[in-house]
């Protein structure tokens, strides 16, 4: 819109054009000086800020909108997620990088080199002048606060000092959510035969009463003039 309206009025492009650009584009807004005598800017101005914060302000609005409305729905289980993917790595980290040290010399050593970062940064502020290597420094320091990290060789997932017993294993167990179908009527049918069965089969009193072989089912049958039913398990 900056350069079409520039090219039509003979303008040159500069950091004020394009800043009041911008404004009328967001605040659609279009002001007294902005208004020109040639009919075809007049039609490019006010096509460029109806398309803009009709359409394109809008769809923008819109797409945020139903995002951050889907998001705010799955919050607790993307926050899960996110905390149980921390652990794994840090559980995966741990059975790799060894734990020789005791908790207490690592937080000691951990300590010191934060102290040394910490007095790096101060010296180069105060003295203004860089030092030959300060990126290995910093580099150093970070590595042994990141090991130090996993030195407690008492963790069941720690790799402690190799010996000739071997460790017990040791398991990750995940979950995954898994969308179960509707049970169908066959399903519920049968379900329901074998809580009966199940029933009958816990009361000895009415499994009695309900047997083909029971008197009062075979006396029933005879009246009835009907065979006895066969039951399959």
């Amino acid at each position: 819109m900056t350069h079409a309206y520039c090219a039509l009025a003979d303008l040159q492009v500069g950091a004020e054009l394009i800043s009041q650009s911008f404004s009328m584009l967001i605040t659609g807004e279009i002001s007294g000086g902005a208004i020109s005598e040639s009919h075809l800017q007049m039609a490019l101005t006010y096509l460029s800020v109806l398309l803009f914060t009709v359409f394109f302000l809008n769809v923008f609005i819109g797409v945020i909108g139903e995002n951050y409305s889907i998001q705010k729905t799955l919050s607790p289980l993307v926050f899960q997620k996110v905390r149980a993917g921390i652990c794994s790595t840090y559980l995966l980290r741990a059975s790799v990088i060894p734990g020789w040290m005791c908790p207490t010399a690592a937080g000691c050593l951990s300590a010191a080199a934060g102290a040394v970062m910490l007095l790096l940064q101060a010296y180069q502020l105060a003295a203004q002048r860089p030092l030959g290597c300060p990126a290995l420094v910093f580099a150093a320091c970070q590595a042994t606060m990141f090991v130090c990290c996993y030195q407690n060789a008492d963790l069941p997932w720690a790799k402690g000092k190799t010996s000739g017993e071997r460790a017990p294993p040791h398991y990750i167990w995940y979950a995954e959510a898994v969308s179960s179908e509707a049970p169908s009527q066959l399903s519920r049918v049968e379900h329901c035969l074998g809580e009966l069965r199940d029933l009958l089969m816990q009361q000895p009193s009415l499994s009695a009463v309900f047997s083909p072989t029971s008197p009062g089912t075979a006396v029933a049958h005879r009246r009835q003039g009907t065979a006895t039913p066969k039951f399959f398990s």
